[in-house]
Formats: structure tokens, C-alpha cells, sequence
């Protein structure tokens, strides 16, 4: 049960927070990186879901929407974290978190031996113009199938 001390602790603590500088909205998603650290996926995977519909304009609902589909897929949840990364991939088509959406999406289909659909993701992910150190990996994983499979 949740006492009016907890309530009142927490929104101390809270403001507390935001008078050094860090916003609440910093906070929750501190709290959602810290819960998937340690493990508890249920747990993270509902305060990234809390964030996302909290802060739906932030610049950081890319990364609590890829850390959402993470733990989707650290509780066997692959077919809702392919749905999940792929709605950051056409939602933020030209960034960085696109990028690593599609790259956790071929992990997920090199896991499960779907070749094909891995190897077309690391070759979308190779020819990018966006700067990013995935080019190097997913042309690395490409040519790695291209030999095995």
C-alpha cells in the first residue's frame, strides 16, 4: 500500500532532483535504464512504456521505445519486439536508434536462423549514409553469413 509519506517522500526526492538540474522526465528514464541493468525486464519494460506515453515529444522516446522492444525480447517476446524496433525504424527513419532498431531486428532473425531477412537488414544497414559504427558491424555479419549460410 502506498502511504501518503511515500507519496510525499517521492515528490520531495523529485523536486529535489529537478532543483539540481535533473528533470523528472530524466528521472523516469533513469529508473526504466536502471530496472532493464538489473535485470528486471517486466519492470523496465513498464517504466519505458510509462515514459513513452508521458514524454511523447522527448528527444529521448527513440531510446525508451528501443529499450521497450530490448525487453520484449530479454523476456521472449521476439515477434512484439521485431513489431516494436520496427516502429522506431519507420518512426525515426533517419537516425541513429533507426539504425540500431534494424540491427536488433537481424540479431533476432540470425537467432532464429531466418538468414535471408538478416542478411538483407545488414546490407540496409551497410549502405547507409548516416554516420554510424553499425556500417562496420552489420557489413562484418553480412559477410560472416554470406560465408556460413
Amino acid at each position: 500500500m502506498i502511504t501518503k509519506g511515500f507519496v510525499r517522500t517521492r515528490r520531495f526526492a523529485l523536486a529535489a532532483l529537478t532543483a539540481a538540474g535533473v528533470s523528472i522526465a530524466h528521472a523516469d528514464m533513469q529508473a526504466a535504464r536502471q530496472a532493464l541493468s538489473e535485470g528486471d525486464y517486466a519492470q523496465a519494460q513498464s517504466k519505458f512504456k510509462e515514459y513513452i506515453a508521458a514524454y511523447p515529444g522527448s528527444p529521448h522516446t527513440p531510446a525508451a521505445m528501443i529499450g521497450e522492444a530490448a525487453c520484449l525480447d530479454a523476456l521472449g517476446q521476439a515477434d512484439q519486439a521485431i513489431t516494436a524496433y520496427q516502429k522506431v525504424a519507420t518512426s525515426f527513419a533517419n537516425s541513429a536508434e533507426a539504425l540500431d532498431a534494424k540491427m536488433a531486428i537481424a540479431v533476432i532473425h540470425e537467432g532464429r536462423e531466418e538468414w535471408k531477412e538478416a542478411h538483407k537488414l545488414y546490407d540496409e544497414i551497410s549502405a547507409t549514409t548516416l554516420a554510424s559504427s553499425l556500417k562496420g558491424d552489420a557489413t562484418m555479419m553480412k559477410m560472416r553469413l554470406e560465408r556460413d549460410h
